[in-house]
């Protein structure tokens, strides 16, 4: 298993400048806690994607920590069954823009953040790259 070591985005060398400025108030405490859930994933794998952290399990997608429209969110990969109760069970839960069409769902980061579930549902996103 093989786990490649990245700097933290709040890190300048991390990523590209123009990338750097737009995650400059990039929530750490909620960051770190993803990547060590992530991370504790046998074969999981983190990069930077479009100046994003990203994790991967076999070279797929399964998590991205990013910005939307002002707001920090993950976006999980899902079954789309799954997707539709999510976003009708919590406000904070919103159709990924651009890969929603394929069962990804997103989770605003505001508020009390129910950590159990976030950690079950990052796992499961891994089990369906697995």
């Amino acid at each position: 298993m093989v786990r490649r070591k990245r700097v933290s985005v709040a890190d300048p060398r991390a990523v590209h400048s123009r990338s750097h400025e737009a995650l400059r108030d990039v929530p750490l405490a909620a960051l770190d806690r993803v990547r060590a859930i992530c991370l504790g994933f046998p074969g999981t794998t983190e990069a930077t994607s479009f100046g994003h952290p990203t994790w991967r399990a076999r070279r797929k997608t399964f998590a991205v920590f990013e910005q939307y429209r002002g707001d920090w969110c993950l976006a999980v990969k899902a079954d789309p069954g799954e997707q539709r109760a999510l976003i009708e069970a919590d406000a904070r839960f919103y159709r990924t823009p651009y890969s929603g069409q394929y069962g990804w769902v997103s989770f605003k980061l505001q508020g009390r953040i129910p950590w159990r579930r976030l950690s079950a549902l990052l796992l499961e996103a891994h089990d369906l790259c697995m």
